[in-house]
């Protein structure tokens, strides 16, 4: 990340200092391109190192029953072709399902919502159904192809592990769960059982800051000095200011301050990113659908009143409103009930649904052991670890388990002795395979922290064996602690989904100076609608969960945050709408009343934010009820229920 990020403040240094039009051209494009082209060649890396990785495992999968892998070149050997390896990770293109009919019917035969129904139909759709092929949008479709065919490869138990770092769950959770059996509420002591990812993460966001202030000082560019700087660390600050009292201050012994990172980091990044390509595709749908709608009635209007003299219609005032601000306004005098029809789908389709489903989803795409189960656990743990050499050279696992991809350890007796040099054999020694095939076919290695050793007749040595851990003893989570940690994780992302939208909402959509952008900052710190949404969220995943309820679906948990969130928006932009309506005013008149409509909006978000944490709080007093009630019957024993759901 560091070079990408180098050439992009270049590009923007260039852009402020250098006088000369033609040459700032030059040096920025030049800037921006080299970090383009550096960003796709590490994609095309990372697609040649997986690619390999997957030729590697299929390997494995033909060899798997008798613990050696022939290292045949025949493509027929492996099931797939070369093109089938290489393109289940291109970022665009198509994909041979790997489902068969009845597979695929089987696995969305079970009746849900109609929010699962409309989700199955859209996966149906665009992955499987469409000609036999997966269509692959930034390897989406791919990526969930390579996952099933890696539950089939490899049991859960040898997957317990960051997939970013590879580092296993029990590196890191031993130490969480020492906090939590000993009710250690020390920050340094919570910082020092973080794991590699998390520290990772921590680091990176105070090398941008850094870099970023840096910039802002020594080369004070007018649309972002130091000042901005301070907003920008204000916006982290806020969101940081409310995962204070929601996890740390309360809970921090429900959830690890491992997972919060996490968490936070997947609402950020992920969770945003989702957020903004469902929503530019749902407004250009509507945009395209209300489009032909009009032609086909024929409503059009003729913006002579600002000399224009065009026909408009709605396409032309949606996503581009910025640059056609007077047309969106003469078509929303002429029809203001379509308008509102528009903003109706814009607040509760476009805006409340796509971005309440991506951050549940976000929740659920985190696998994190403070969520694993101790039963779970412990298969995990029985089968041991393995412990990489950061220094040794030939990096065993560079391609995520057994040894480098291409090398192996081959039986010199083939080699000297006359061996079948067509299908020679090697062995499997990988943390991704069963116990038996290391016992069955390492010689002369021994079991524990590193194995090695020469065998009797000189074949194997220095072979890596997992290394045996214990799970440290932990008094069992209560079921409202569990509740707790639910809420505190679906929050988390909703305050990192937050944080990144505010982010762009004052340094993008803000054209204003320092007062609009501090402005607008209080103005959304006022109104914390995404984390009270993702609380009421988790009210019913604790019901489908923990209470197991199986009438809770998708669509039941989703629904009263979409409905909150739309309410919220749609009044908003009602609002702003009739603010703008009236063009037979003078100013003073037009300032008078966008005043009242600005305080009617701001009245009726404070409304809709009280009346969502009034059923927030109602709900999740009765939900606290009924989980003291489950654990009473367990007769639970263990970690008090001090939190608040």
């Amino acid at each position: 990340i560091l070079i990408p990020l180098i050439l992009f403040c270049l590009a923007g240094y260039s852009a402020v200092m250098i006088e000369d039009v033609n040459l700032n051209q030059v040096a920025v494009w030049f800037c921006l391109t080299l970090t383009v082209g550096w960003i796709l060649g590490g994609c095309l890396r990372s697609n040649q190192v997986r690619s390999s990785m997957r030729e590697e495992l299929l390997r494995k999968k033909m060899g798997i029953s008798k613990g050696v892998i022939y290292d045949s070149q025949d493509e027929m050997d492996l099931d797939q072709t070369v093109r089938e390896m290489a393109c289940a990770h291109r970022m665009c293109g198509c994909y041979a399902t790997d489902l068969s009919d009845e597979e695929t019917y089987l696995s969305y035969r079970h009746h849900g919502d109609l929010y699962s129904c409309l989700s199955r139909m859209f996966a149906l759709l665009c992955c499987g159904r469409l000609c036999k092929y997966h269509w692959q949008i930034c390897g989406i479709c791919a990526v969930a192809q390579e996952a099933r065919q890696i539950d089939a490869l490899v049991s859960i138990d040898r997957r317990r592990m960051d997939y970013v770092t590879l580092q296993s769950y029990f590196d890191y959770f031993n130490e969480i769960r020492k906090l939590r059996a000993e009710k250690n509420g020390k920050l340094l002591d919570h910082y020092m059982a973080l794991s590699k990812l998390s520290r990772m993460m921590i680091k990176t966001l105070f090398f941008v800051i850094i870099i970023l202030s840096l910039f802002s000082v020594a080369v004070a560019p007018k649309d972002f000095h130091w000042t901005h700087m301070l907003v920008f660390v204000a916006t982290f600050i806020q969101a940081f200011f409310i995962l204070y009292f929601v996890h740390w201050h309360w809970n921090r012994l429900d959830l690890s301050l491992d997972a919060v990172i996490k968490y936070f980091a997947c609402g950020f990044i992920i969770t945003t990113t989702t957020a903004i390509c469902f929503e530019l595709l749902e407004s250009l749908f509507l945009n395209i659908v209300a489009r032909v709608l009009m032609q086909i009635v024929g409503l059009d209007i003729e913006n002579n009143d600002y000399g224009y003299g065009n026909p408009i219609n709605v396409f032309e005032w949606g996503l581009g409103a910025s640059v056609n601000e007077e047309r969106k306004r003469a078509f929303q005098r002429q029809y203001p009930i379509i308008s509102v029809i528009f903003l109706f789908f814009s607040a509760y389709f476009i805006a409340a649904l796509v971005e309440e489903s991506c951050k549940y989803f976000g929740f659920k795409m985190v696998e994190h052991p403070d969520f694993v189960s101790d039963a779970d656990l412990e298969k995990a743990v029985a089968l041991g670890v393995f412990e990489d050499d950061e220094d040794d050279d030939d990096d065993r696992y560079e391609c995520g388990g057994g040894f480098e991809c291409g090398d192996g350890l081959y039986d010199e007796d083939d080699d000297e002795g006359g061996g079948d040099l067509e299908h020679p054999t090697r062995l499997v020694i990988s943390r991704f395979l069963d116990d038996p095939i290391l016992e069955n076919n390492v010689r002369g290695g021994t079991a524990g922290n590193g194995g090695g050793g020469e065998g009797d007749d000189g074949v194997v040595k220095d072979v890596p064996l997992p290394k045996q851990v214990d799970l440290l003893p932990c008094p069992p989570k209560s079921v409202c602690s569990t509740g707790a940690a639910i809420t505190i994780a679906m929050v988390t992302v909703s305050l990192g989904f937050a944080c990144c939208e505010n982010l762009i909402y004052i340094f993008l959509y803000n054209s204003g100076g320092l007062s609009v952008e501090i402005a607008v900052l209080i103005s959304r710190s006022l109104f914390p609608v995404h984390p009270l949404c993702a609380a009421i969220q988790s009210i019913g995943v604790c019901r489908q969960q923990l209470e197991n309820d199986r009438s809770i679906g998708t669509g039941r948990i989703i629904f009263p945050a979409l409905l909150l969130h739309g309410s919220y928006d749609f009044s908003i932009m009602v609002f702003n709408f009739l603010a703008n309506q009236p063009d037979d005013m003078d100013e003073n008149e037009m300032s008078a009343l966008s005043l009242i409509y600005s305080l009617c909006a701001f009245a009726t978000s404070v409304l809709f934010v009280i009346g969502g944490a009034l059923y927030y709080f109602r709900e999740s007093k009765r939900q606290k009820a009924r989980l003291e009630q489950i654990d009473a019957a367990r007769n639970f024993v263990g970690v008090s229920c001090t939190s608040t759901l």
